[in-house]
């Protein structure tokens, strides 16, 4: 069978949709599409991890 992509705008149209879907016994997923590249958020959260032990370095803007 065909798979239909569904792009509700807003949470009430989410609630809807699976309950006209669990009512016809049709099978879904409930897929979260990720916002982000998984490897950007790693180098974030490591930086942040970084930021917190103190190894950063600070740079004086007047010496640029």
């Amino acid at each position: 069978m065909n798979d239909i992509i569904v792009k509700p705008k807003n949470k009430a149209q989410i609630k809807a949709i699976k309950e006209i879907l669990k009512n016809m016994e049709i099978e879904f997923e409930d897929v979260i599409k990720e916002t982000y590249n998984p490897e950007f958020v790693a180098d974030v959260m490591k930086a942040k991890e970084e930021l917190k032990s103190g190894k950063y370095t600070v740079i004086d803007v007047d010496a640029l």
